[in-house]
């Protein structure tokens, strides 16, 4: 689920394919959903987990995709209990534990909730949350 904040105001895909909306056969779409280029274009990426996948999934995500993000702050892991998962020297990450139920049903969605209430209240400017 890509989510856009432009001046302020976030903009969701869904809002983008309303009715009134280009479809996705016209570029129009691609357009207004296209990263603006510029170098400063900011994604916040966020991984949502629970418990059971903490010491080996995890890993295995910040050592593949996650380690080519441009920066550690770059990346927010959210799971159902806080815990720190250790790379190495020097490279340890945060789960920010939730309430959440550790269950595949309710349990990931309440993690993605905790993820865009997160992305709201951070007082960096990200253009987009990709979770």
């Amino acid at each position: 689920l890509f989510f856009a904040f432009f001046n302020g105001a976030q903009l969701s895909v869904t809002n983008l394919l309303q009715p009134t909306a280009p479809t996705f056969s016209s570029n129009a779409l691609l357009t207004a959903a296209s990263p603006p280029d510029r170098p400063e274009f900011r994604i916040l990426y966020a991984i949502r987990t629970s418990i059971k996948n903490y010491e080996k999934k995890l890993p295995n995500l910040l050592r593949t995709w996650a380690s080519t993000l441009p920066a550690k702050r770059d990346l927010v892991i959210f799971g159902t209990k806080p815990h720190t998962v250790t790379m190495g020297p020097g490279a340890s990450f945060e789960v920010r534990g939730t309430d959440c139920a550790d269950n595949r049903f309710l349990g990931l969605s309440c993690v993605e909730a905790h993820i865009h209430l997160y992305a709201r209240e951070l007082d960096e400017s990200w253009d987009w949350l990709f979770v």
